[in-house]
């Protein structure tokens, strides 16, 4: 498993939210299936709104995971955006935009962790980096 952490100067929320459907579009292009994980319901249903909106010359194949059951097995889509609430079935790439690991974060390869500006995520990010450090994860960081 490799964890990175995208540290954030800005710390308006919008801009991570932007920041995961980059990260969600560019391991769709590469084949993977991607899981974006949030904090609340609410918040899916913003990475949704937003996955449909944040760049006007592309599209992301995605669905709200709550939603999976109206969509056929054989065409599910590759981008899946939930609360936790229910867990993917297979997913290679992990976004996580929640305050804490969740537990089904080690059925994946690659994890992508978010980290706000703001000084309350900069210390959720700080506990986040070391769970995985004492699991003894391959972390990676990236300033942006």
């Amino acid at each position: 498993m490799r964890v990175d952490f995208y540290i954030l100067t800005a710390t308006a929320e919008q801009e991570r939210l932007r920041t995961a459907c980059r990260l969600a579009d560019k391991a769709w292009q590469k084949g993977h299936r991607v899981f974006i994980h949030t904090q609340s319901a609410q918040a899916a249903k913003q990475v949704d709104e937003m996955l449909w909106t944040y760049r006007q010359d592309s599209f992301v194949p995605h669905a709200l995971l709550r939603d999976r059951q109206d969509i056929q097995a054989d065409r599910c889509e590759p981008v899946l955006v939930g609360d936790g609430t229910e867990e993917p079935e297979a997913l290679d790439v992990l976004i996580n935009l929640a305050e804490s690991i969740p537990p089904f974060a080690a059925r994946s390869a690659r994890i992508a962790e978010i980290v706000s500006g703001d000084e309350s995520a900069r210390r959720a990010g700080r506990t986040r980096y070391r769970d995985y450090r004492e699991r003894g994860v391959s972390i990676h960081q990236h300033n942006l």
